[in-house]
């Protein structure tokens, strides 16, 4: 039988016929542990789950699908979590996420049909063929021990929003296009939900290499503690900077999230240029207070909001229009400038 392949679980598709499925009675799930789920619900929650090639495939019930245990705290989206208790084939869960994340709903957002979400029953985790063991993402983490640095640091851009769907990701997209002609870029994605969507928006930019925080073994980076969500960060930094003068690291979701709090830790060290997207002048405030309890000073950009008006509002210079591509290429010339 043709089994979905979410696409929080990308890279079991190219093992899939080592991979066994184990139905079980009573075991504790994990984040990012790997299972097959089959659709129960007629309608309401989601209508398609994103699969490992990056498209969206429909759901009806009965439908099967590989994804995985994760937690979701969504400001705008889902608010759910992995199970606190065990489990055994045959429970019924909710579908938190397109990239095929699962857990119990703790609420619903108002993007969902009907406040509704999709349930799904829990037919058993993915095992492996020739040890025996329960199959998660971090067993397909890639291993940034391989990689030889480079002597010189490069340069950190952190760009951060002041809510989810604020613009984040066409803002990178924008800026690696600006900046691609006269540096090697990276781009990481490296707080959020996993799926590939944004990544996808990131190959578009011909820029290379690209990864999200999926590619390291996290379905999403809420819930997960700070050592470990700090050892995944310096992973993917190594797996990349001897590649890259630059590399451009998004922070999905707002500041408050999905551990973009530990990422404002690590500014100062890294010596990173920080982007703030934001939609209103409170929300910019709000922000520029935060980062100020870390004595970050931001590039403010905004995409809605009068420029003069904002600057007025909020005291700061550093704000800057990004309505255009051409806008985002003045104020990377502005900014940037000077690193050649």
């Amino acid at each position: 039988m043709d089994y979905i392949y979410a696409s929080v679980i990308r890279d079991i598709f190219r093992f899939k016929e080592q991979v066994i499925l184990k139905e079980c009675n009573s075991l504790e799930p994990h984040s990012g542990d790997i299972g097959l789920f089959e659709v129960i619900s007629e309608t309401g929650g989601y209508e398609a789950v994103e699969d490992h090639t990056g498209n969206l495939y429909p759901l009806k019930k009965g439908s099967k699908f590989w994804g995985c245990f994760g937690n979701r705290y969504s400001g705008v989206n889902l608010y759910g979590n992995i199970p606190t208790e065990r489990i055994s084939s045959g429970e019924i869960f909710d579908l938190l996420a397109l990239g095929g994340i699962v857990g119990n709903i703790l609420c619903p957002g108002n993007l969902q049909k009907d406040r509704k979400t999709t349930k799904v029953k829990f037919l058993g985790f993915a095992q492996s063929r020739y040890t025996g063991k329960i199959l998660n993402l971090r067993d397909y983490s890639l291993n940034s021990k391989l990689v030889e640095y480079k002597n010189s640091e490069p340069q950190y851009i952190f760009v951060f929003g002041s809510s989810a769907e604020v613009g984040k990701t066409t803002f990178v997209c924008n800026l690696a296009n600006a900046l691609k002609q006269n540096y090697s870029l990276s781009i990481l994605k490296i707080c959020g939900t996993g799926r590939l969507k944004d990544k996808m928006s990131y190959i578009r930019t011909e820029v290379s290499p690209i990864f999200d925080f999926v590619d390291f073994g996290l379905p999403t980076t809420y819930g997960i503690c700070e050592t470990e969500y700090t050892t995944v960060l310096e992973k993917m930094f190594n797996y990349v900077k001897n590649q890259s003068d630059m590399i451009i690291c998004e922070i999905g979701g707002d500041m408050l999230e999905a551990n973009a709090p530990t990422v404002l830790k690590l500014i100062h060290k890294l010596k990173a240029k920080t982007f703030f997207v934001v939609n209103d002048a409170m929300g910019a405030l709000f922000g520029k207070s935060l980062f100020g309890q870390y004595s970050i000073d931001p590039y403010i950009c905004s995409w809605k909001q009068n420029i003069y008006s904002l600057k007025e509002k909020i005291n700061c210079e550093r704000v800057y229009n990004i309505y255009t591509r051409d806008d985002v290429v003045d104020m990377a010339y502005r900014i940037f400038k000077g690193n050649n």
